[in-house]
């Protein structure tokens, strides 16, 4: 103990029984606030992985893949490469929602997310946006292989109708792509894949419309 204390930067001639004592009681205090510190941060880290997790699945949601895309920025500022993000929304859902109810529209959604995560490249980070909305950062995809592989995994989920206890659900997807820039951060990069997926959305409307016309 007198070497500890000496460490501590106590004079041999002042190291008396009762400072030995005293001394030994505040480190023990300090390790237990330490203990309780180390324990608090480690709450602290699963309360901030828990925000940045979907609480109807255990996926990302917004938050996180807004984190993920601002740090592939920061990569790609350094590492040369094409990111594409990519995201999709479910057609019609306030129309799932009326005609079979909450229980089935969440049930639909999850069959989407389930979809669509199983169907990406492992290399790829998938995430629930919202109730109806899901985004792929695709790494090393240029756009034009993004807007193929969107447009295969809409087609495929469009043959594979969701059943809800005897009736079927059919669920079409809309999609928009965004090719990455270093000039982007992860808020406007998503915003910019969503705004593409509006105008989409509203080309086919429109095309449909006027074919039933």
């Amino acid at each position: 103990m007198s070497d500890k204390l000496q460490e501590l930067g106590i004079p041999q001639h002042e190291i008396t029984p009762s400072v030995s004592i005293a001394v030994n009681g505040l480190l023990d205090h300090v390790g237990h606030l330490n203990k309780s510190l180390n324990e608090l941060r480690e709450q602290y880290s699963n309360l901030q992985s828990m925000v940045d997790i979907d609480a109807g699945a255990a996926i990302p949601n917004r938050k996180a893949f807004v984190k993920r895309l601002d740090w592939a920025i920061a990569m790609s500022k350094r590492y040369a490469g094409a990111t594409s993000v990519v995201t999709f929304a479910i057609n019609d859902f306030d129309s799932i929602i009326r005609t079979y109810g909450y229980e089935a529209a969440s049930h639909a959604s999850s069959h989407v997310a389930n979809f669509i995560a199983g169907h990406s490249r492992d290399t790829d980070f998938f995430a629930r946006l919202n109730e109806s909305q899901f985004g792929i950062l695709m790494y090393f995809a240029e756009i034009i292989d993004a807007k193929a592989k969107a447009e295969k995994l809409s087609n495929e989920l469009r043959n594979m109708p969701f059943r809800w206890n005897s009736g079927i659900i059919n669920i079409n997807l809309s999609y928009g792509v965004h090719g990455m820039t270093t000039s982007d951060d992860g808020e406007s990069a998503l915003l910019s894949s969503l705004n593409t997926l509006f105008v989409n959305d509203t080309k086919t409307k429109f095309e449909q419309i006027n074919f039933k016309a």
